[in-house]
Formats: structure tokens, sequence, C-alpha cells
């Protein structure tokens, strides 16, 4: 079987392998601050050229996959430069932190409840999607599988950190952990669906803020709705928690109504179809 330009299906697998894994590997030490930023600057331009080059007609594939796999040990000769890290600001949560959580989260000692949106971890592309574990919310960053680096996380006493401020001093705090932990944590990730409980708590937790973001809670609420009521299994509701789900809709649409957000009140209220379903189900409820 022949492959583009001349070249063979095995080989253009390797180069692929090994392309893809150079790109890996090179992220995953740059961000455990083992590779200076120009050694690294360095390595992705001799990526490119590498890749160029495996377009010529009949170029010599294997031996361009042997120099990728050099790239990420040639970056590594080169480290950051000693230097005193400042220390974290006040209301900050520390890098050592955030790893033990994510290593009780592997150990089994701690528990990993998606929020929504999205229903589904996989949904997420691109983009971050939260997180809680032990009371702390954690916004990992997903391209298209996996986790891709940390975005941020929140302690229950409001201390938080994102990822310019851990990685600009020490690292991201999931590049930190071991390649096969790595693997590992995202494997757990990748199979979680949405958590009614977790998605209700942090609608309660925009709502004490006073949702810095506001097309994001309104999402949740209407996600939260569609575990509750939808397709998606979910235990029932008490009545009390039926009211306490209309309040926050009607709250929602007051506050946006009162800024002039009518695109988002608009947005909310074609989404949320299940509304006169809840009503009719509290109407029954109290007769």
């Amino acid at each position: 079987m022949a492959g583009g330009l001349g070249h063979s299906d095995e080989t253009c697998g390797i180069f692929a392998e090994a392309m893809a894994e150079a790109h890996a590997r090179l992220w995953r030490e740059h961000a455990r601050k083992k590779v200076s930023d120009e050694a690294a600057r360095r390595a992705i331009r001799r990526w490119g050229e590498l890749i160029r080059a495996a377009r010529v007609p009949r170029a010599d594939l294997r031996a361009l996959a042997d120099a990728m796999a050099r790239i990420a040990p040639e970056a590594l000769a080169h480290p950051p430069t000693p230097r005193v890290t400042p220390p974290l600001p006040p209301g900050t949560i520390g890098l050592g932190e955030v790893v033990a959580l994510l290593r009780r989260v592997l150990s089994g000692d701690a528990r990993m409840r998606l929020v929504a949106p999205p229903l589904r971890w996989t949904d997420v592309h691109h983009a971050a999607g939260m997180i809680a574990v032990e009371g702390r919310w954690l916004c990992l960053y997903r391209r298209t599988e996996g986790i891709r680096y940390l975005e941020e996380a929140v302690a229950p006493d409001g201390r938080c950190s994102g990822y310019g401020l851990l990685s600009a001093r020490v690292g991201d705090p999931y590049a930190l952990l071991e390649d096969d932990k790595q693997e590992r944590l995202a494997d757990l990730i990748e199979a979680l669906v949405a958590d009614e409980a977790a998605t209700r708590m942090r609608i309660e937790a925009e709502d004490r803020v006073g949702f810095p973001e506001p097309l994001v809670p309104m999402h949740r609420v209407v996600a939260w709705a569609s575990l509750a009521w939808g397709e998606e299994p979910a235990p029932d509701l008490t009545l009390k928690e039926k009211v306490d789900a209309l309040w926050i809709v009607v709250d929602l649409v007051i506050a946006r109504g009162l800024r002039g957000e009518f695109a988002g009140i608009r947005e909310l209220l074609d989404q949320a179809v299940w509304l006169d379903g809840l009503l009719d189900g509290l109407g029954k409820a109290a007769r």
C-alpha cells in the first residue's frame, strides 16, 4: 500500500506517531519548567521544518521520524535559568495543594464530579470544563481529548489561582504529574457525565458572587434542568427542590431584564422548554 507523495502507509504511520509524540513530550517538559522558553521555540521551529521535509516526494520518513524523536531530548539539554520564585499573592491556591488534590483523585480517595454544561466531558472541545472535587472547582482545558492544562482552581474559602499565575512561577499542576498519572487522570475524566448535585452547587455559588459571566449561569441552569427532567438519568426531585429551581430561573430572568440583557433572556427561555412542564408539575403537586 502506498501513502501520499510516494510514501508507504507504514512509513507514514511511523512518522505521524513520532511527530505527535515529539510535540506532546515537548509540551509536557516545557510545562514542567524543564525546558527554557528559547529552547522550546527552537524545538518547535525544528518540528515544523521536519514536517515540511516530510512533504517532499520520496523523503526518508524513517530518518525524519528519528530526527523527531531527538527534538525533546535536545530541548531538555537547555533547562531554564534557575531563579527565585516569588511567593503567590494572598488569596491564591498553591501548586502543591492542587497537585495533592489530583493525586487523591488518582488514589481513589477523592471523587470528581462534572459540572454541567456539558452533559458529558467528551462534549468539551477546545474549551474548559468544570470539575468539582472536595468542595473545590477545577476548570480543565480540553482540546479534542483528555486534558491540556488546568485553567483555574477555586477553593471553598474563595482562594483561586489560574493557569497564567501558576505556570509563570512553578508550572501547571496537571503537567507536573508523571506521564502515566496524566493518562490515568485523563481516562477518568473522559468517562465523566454531568452530576446534578454538583451543577446545582455551582449555580448557587455563582449566585452568591453575582454572576461575573452572565451567560454561563443561564446555560448551567438549563443544563441542570435537563438533567433533572430530561432524558438524562437523574433521581426525582422533591417539591421543595423544584420550587427552588423555579426561583433560580425567575431570579435570572429578572436580573437580566433589569440589566437590559434581553438576548440572554431570550436564549434562556428558548432553551427552557421544560419550564412549562415544571409549572404544571408544581400545580399538580400543590393540589
